[in-house]
């Protein structure tokens, strides 16, 4: 499993940095949220290779809930 599953951003932003590692990320924005980013909000779902072996990110909105974070997609 991905070491960077359910961190949050900018933990990951930080572990990246200091592997050296090249990521893209993006954004799997939930419609009700159509405002600025905001990265202490911000949790990485899942973490993809394309075709041409870029290796990618996808973040997600996390509500906090009593009993953890949910996915807010």
């Amino acid at each position: 499993m991905s070491p960077y599953i359910g961190r949050n951003f900018e933990e990951v932003k930080a572990i990246l940095d200091e592997k050296g590692e090249k990521y893209s990320w993006e954004i799997a924005r939930p419609k009700s949220r159509a405002f600025d980013i905001d990265e202490t909000d911000l949790y990485c779902l899942r973490e993809q290779e394309s075709s041409q072996s870029e290796r990618k990110l996808v973040l997600a909105y996390a509500a906090k809930t009593k009993g953890g974070t949910k996915d807010g997609i």
